[in-house]
């Protein structure tokens, strides 16, 4: 499977399935540690439905012209 990341990304889709799969019993401080990123980092995938980077798509998806032969 190819991801494409941007250079700063501190988490993969992986990841981030698993922040959301952890129990709601951990605090945000207890993930950061166990993943090594930030609170904030947690705060932003865990509550969220998927785990791709809306960022990475919009940049790399849109806008689209008609005759561009790229497909996302």
């Amino acid at each position: 499977m190819n991801i494409k990341l941007h250079k700063q990304a501190t988490t993969t889709p992986k990841i981030r399935a698993e922040i959301q799969a952890a129990p709601s019993s951990l605090s945000d401080s207890e993930l950061a540690r166990q993943f090594n990123v930030s609170d904030s980092t947690i705060r932003r995938w865990r509550y969220r439905d998927d785990v791709h980077n809306r960022r990475i798509h919009a940049t790399t998806c849109w806008p689209r012209s008609p005759t561009s032969r790229r497909t996302c």
